[in-house]
């Protein structure tokens, strides 16, 4: 045998000893798939537990993008649409699906970058479509910790 056959006879083997561990890794890894989005599920499970019993809904909502205007600070529908749900006259964190209101002196809020807004108002914005600048929003029943949609009006 001269070298040059030696030399093809060894690429040879080396390309198909690699081909060989190729195949094996991928049948390795399908035959383990089920195995790896079973662990995938249970650590994003264990870290959204974690968030859930970590939420504090005076720190939890961040980066609105909100402008003034008339000298308040204006909803950004896309960013509620995102972060919130209205279900069976309550307000949830979507990502989480826990309450995200507080009750405070003289009405139920929510705050979003340290800034504290009604959660009235969220809820009437997130049903209508349209945010209450240039007045305030009124309770049927006058009882401000019930901000279910059917309680509220535009004042005004």
């Amino acid at each position: 045998m001269n070298i040059q056959t030696l030399t093809e006879l060894l690429e040879f083997r080396e390309r198909r000893h690699k081909a060989l561990i190729a195949q094996n890794k991928q049948h390795l890894l399908v035959e383990n798939q089920g195995k790896i989005d079973e662990y995938k599920k249970l650590l994003s499970d264990k870290e959204l537990q974690r968030e859930i019993d970590e939420f504090n809904p005076r720190t939890y909502f961040k980066s609105m993008n909100s402008r003034k205007v008339d000298n308040r600070l204006q909803l950004d529908l896309d960013y509620l649409r995102k972060n919130f749900s209205y279900e069976n006259g309550k307000l949830y964190a979507k990502k989480l699906g826990v309450i995200c209101t507080w009750q405070g002196t003289t009405s139920i809020n929510v705050t979003i970058d340290k800034v504290i807004y009604k959660a009235s108002r969220i809820v009437y914005t997130l049903k209508t479509g349209e945010d209450i600048i240039d007045s305030d929003i009124g309770y049927k029943d006058g009882d401000y910790t019930n901000y279910s949609f059917d309680n509220l009006y535009k004042k005004g």
